[in-house]
Protein backbone atom coordinates (compact mmCIF):
# COMPACT_ATOMS: atom_id res chain seq x y z
CA UNK A 1 0.00 0.00 0.00
CA UNK A 2 2.74 2.40 0.89
CA UNK A 3 4.03 1.81 -2.41
CA UNK A 4 1.30 2.34 -4.50
CA UNK A 5 0.71 5.68 -2.44
CA UNK A 6 4.21 7.03 -3.54
CA UNK A 7 3.74 5.79 -7.11
CA UNK A 8 0.67 8.34 -7.10
CA UNK A 9 -2.08 5.06 -7.24
CA UNK A 10 -4.36 7.06 -4.37
CA UNK A 11 -4.56 10.71 -6.24
CA UNK A 12 -7.41 12.66 -5.73
CA UNK A 13 -8.21 11.03 -1.74
CA UNK A 14 -9.94 13.53 -0.10
CA UNK A 15 -11.39 12.20 2.61
CA UNK A 16 -9.38 13.72 6.17
CA UNK A 17 -10.74 11.26 8.11
CA UNK A 18 -9.38 8.29 5.85
CA UNK A 19 -6.19 10.27 5.29
CA UNK A 20 -5.75 10.58 8.96
CA UNK A 21 -6.47 6.91 9.67
CA UNK A 22 -3.80 5.97 6.81
CA UNK A 23 -1.40 8.23 8.46
CA UNK A 24 -2.07 7.13 11.79
CA UNK A 25 -1.04 3.53 11.03
CA UNK A 26 3.10 2.45 12.68
CA UNK A 27 5.21 -0.15 11.06
CA UNK A 28 8.56 -1.57 12.04
CA UNK A 29 10.68 -4.36 10.16
CA UNK A 30 10.98 -7.49 11.20
CA UNK A 31 14.81 -9.08 11.26
CA UNK A 32 13.83 -10.81 8.09
CA UNK A 33 13.03 -7.69 6.89
CA UNK A 34 9.56 -8.18 6.47
CA UNK A 35 7.35 -5.05 7.43
CA UNK A 36 5.22 -5.43 10.45
CA UNK A 37 2.07 -3.20 11.12
CA UNK A 38 1.30 -2.29 14.52
CA UNK A 39 -1.44 -4.78 16.04
CA UNK A 40 -4.73 -2.51 16.63
CA UNK A 41 -4.51 -3.45 20.29
CA UNK A 42 -1.37 -1.34 20.58
CA UNK A 43 -2.50 1.56 18.66
CA UNK A 44 -5.75 1.65 20.78
CA UNK A 45 -3.42 2.45 23.70
CA UNK A 46 -1.71 4.97 21.70
CA UNK A 47 -5.28 6.65 21.47
CA UNK A 48 -6.13 5.68 18.02
CA UNK A 49 -9.56 4.95 17.11
CA UNK A 50 -10.17 1.64 14.98
CA UNK A 51 -9.19 2.53 11.73
CA UNK A 52 -11.74 0.88 9.58
CA UNK A 53 -11.72 3.31 6.44
CA UNK A 54 -7.72 2.55 6.45
CA UNK A 55 -8.98 -0.90 6.08
CA UNK A 56 -11.26 -0.42 3.41
CA UNK A 57 -8.86 1.33 1.13
CA UNK A 58 -5.81 -1.47 2.28
CA UNK A 59 -7.86 -3.97 1.31
CA UNK A 60 -9.38 -2.47 -2.00
CA UNK A 61 -5.82 -2.34 -3.14
CA UNK A 62 -4.75 -5.47 -2.15
CA UNK A 63 -3.06 -8.21 -4.55
CA UNK A 64 -5.08 -11.26 -3.78
CA UNK A 65 -3.66 -13.04 -6.50
CA UNK A 66 -0.29 -12.65 -4.86
CA UNK A 67 0.98 -16.33 -3.41
CA UNK A 68 0.98 -16.18 0.15
CA UNK A 69 -0.70 -12.91 0.68
CA UNK A 70 -3.26 -15.19 2.55
CA UNK A 71 -5.91 -12.31 1.84
CA UNK A 72 -8.60 -14.38 1.29
CA UNK A 73 -7.91 -16.70 4.08
CA UNK A 74 -7.88 -13.60 6.61
CA UNK A 75 -11.39 -12.44 5.50
CA UNK A 76 -12.52 -15.89 5.81
CA UNK A 77 -11.60 -16.19 9.45
CA UNK A 78 -12.91 -12.29 10.22
CA UNK A 79 -16.36 -13.39 8.67
CA UNK A 80 -16.45 -16.64 11.16
CA UNK A 81 -14.83 -14.72 14.40
CA UNK A 82 -17.61 -12.32 13.94
CA UNK A 83 -20.24 -15.03 13.42
CA UNK A 84 -21.35 -13.45 9.79
CA UNK A 85 -23.01 -14.79 6.29
CA UNK A 86 -21.94 -14.10 3.36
Amino acid sequence: MRERARNGELAGLTDERSITQLLSIRYSHTPKGLVMIEPKEKAAKRGVKSPDRAEAIILAFADVKKPGSNLLAWMAMEIKQRGLEV
